[in-house]
């Protein structure tokens, strides 16, 4: 399944753990779901976000999550998930995912999820460096893009 307008996508699986006693899974661990779309989307980059190098260069903060849920996914569901990023701000990126259920294309989830470039040794976000915010946008134009590690 492709989805206009999205270069990034992958699948999951949903585990028993993810699901509440309805069967369905709970909402909180779409915020995960995120979280993990999250860094799979920069680890296609070439970013690993929880590397110590990399994190001096971009890391990446929470500051607002929004989750609208339109169908229920179940455990065993394969889901389909797609992700970009559709603006990036001074020192904020803003990124889209959309959440399909693999096997009946039904559209089940969309987040919308702002980070900031965080600095962890101030405590304070920082401008998103131009090599960072080039790369995302060369990735998001054209669906390739060069390797993070030759950038920093």
């Amino acid at each position: 399944m492709k989805l206009n307008g999205f270069n990034f996508n992958f699948k999951i699986r949903v585990r028993w753990a993810e699901v509440d006693p309805q069967e369905i899974v709970f909402n909180a661990k779409y915020l995960e779901y995120g979280e993990i779309t999250v860094s799979e989307y920069y680890r296609n980059l070439g970013i690993k976000l929880y590397n110590n190098t990399s994190r001096e260069y971009f890391d990446t903060a929470l500051v607002k999550a929004t989750i609208e849920f339109k169908k229920s996914a179940k455990v065993e569901d394969i889901l389909h998930i797609f992700s970009r990023i559709t603006k990036i701000g001074k020192t904020s990126i803003n990124q889209e995912i959309e959440i399909y259920n693999a096997d009946t294309k039904e559209h089940l989830t969309s987040i919308e999820l702002i980070y900031v470039d965080y600095d962890a040794s101030t405590g304070k976000s920082r401008v998103v460096p131009d090599k960072m915010r080039n790369l995302i946008e060369d990735f998001e134009k054209s669906g390739s893009s060069e390797c993070f590690s030759q950038i920093i």
